[in-house]
């Protein structure tokens, strides 16, 4: 088979696991129900650059590197996990500001400070790197060669895909943050609980272990 033939069966494969609620999701829609629809958009679009610098990496070979080295990985994990507890943290502080009649300091944030955000936790999420280290390969048709173009394809398409789901669950957080914010008691709720699974997913990342 053709590498364009395997490349349909990867982005019907890529869609069917995006699609799929996980930890990304969560992520966006509490991003959504801080930021609005916006600020979820503008961290989705960080997180997929994260994910496209990702796919680079694995198409120079540095994927299968981190995905075997138990060191690399844990780094990468713990610095991903200990900025996911800091945006947790952040967001649960601004929950009081929500009661205020002014917009939090979350909402006031600079794109660029959104974006960065955004792509460093892409950047930093070993699971993902991982995933493509293992999956992209098994598309690869060697007949064909430019083996480092065909992972490369792979992983943007991968990331073109993300960034269209995760987007539309980030905009309809936002669109539910906008319906209960004349209610700002159960909005500063509502910021509380996005904080918190925030942070526990660094939690969950911190203590996630590489399967051998």
């Amino acid at each position: 088979m053709s590498f364009s033939g395997r490349f349909l069966e990867f982005v019907l494969v890529s869609w069917l696991l995006i699609i799929i609620p996980g930890p990304s999701v969560l992520f966006t829609i509490s991003r959504g129900i801080a930021l609005g629809s916006s600020g979820a958009v503008k961290t989705v679009f960080g997180n997929s650059i994260g994910l496209v610098l990702q796919a680079i990496f694995v198409s120079l070979g540095l994927g299968e590197a981190l995905a075997r080295s138990n060191l690399a990985f844990s780094v990468v994990r713990l610095v991903g996990a200990s900025y996911l507890i800091y945006l947790g943290y952040k967001t649960l502080r601004s929950r009081k500001l929500v009661t205020d009649d002014k917009a939090s300091d979350l909402a006031l944030s600079s794109s660029k400070k959104i974006v960065r955000e955004g792509l460093i936790v892409g950047l930093t999420n070993p699971k993902s790197f991982v995933f493509l280290a293992v999956v992209l390969p098994q598309f690869v048709v060697k007949a064909d060669g430019h083996i480092p173009l065909q992972l490369l394809t792979l992983g943007l398409t991968f990331s073109l895909l993300a960034f269209l789901s995760d987007s539309a669950w980030g905009i309809f957080a936002g669109k539910s943050r906008n319906w209960i914010a004349k209610n700002p008691n159960l909005l500063a709720r509502m910021t509380m609980s996005a904080g918190v699974i925030i942070a526990m997913l660094g939690v969950v990342l911190l203590f996630y272990h590489q399967s051998n």
